[in-house]
């Protein structure tokens, strides 16, 4: 599966809710549900706003938070998600 339209291909990871000493929240602003995720495809062209490529800002096996009120599909028990790039929150780090 190949995603078009600066989205992405992500699957949840279901790990601690933790990251170091940080801890993540279920929402943001109590109302946006997040989730820790794994970066499965990304576009072959990323487009800015304006319609020119500019270079993706994220890669295959990049761990992020991202909101679940995405663009979805299921397969069985398993939901890959969809996300925009402005439906991605951060890039996980783990130092």
């Amino acid at each position: 599966m190949k995603p078009i339209n600066n989205r992405f291909v992500v699957e949840v990871i279901e790990e601690d809710r933790t990251v170091g000493v940080l801890e993540i929240p279920k929402t943001l602003d109590g109302q946006t549900q997040v989730a820790k995720g794994i970066i499965k495809e990304v576009p072959d062209v990323f487009l800015s706003f304006k319609g020119t490529e500019r270079e993706c800002p994220l890669k295959v096996n990049d761990k992020v938070l991202f909101t679940i009120y995405c663009q979805q599909t299921k397969e069985g028990d398993k939901i890959t998600y969809f996300p925009a790039e402005h439906e991605i929150f951060a890039i996980i780090t783990e130092d």
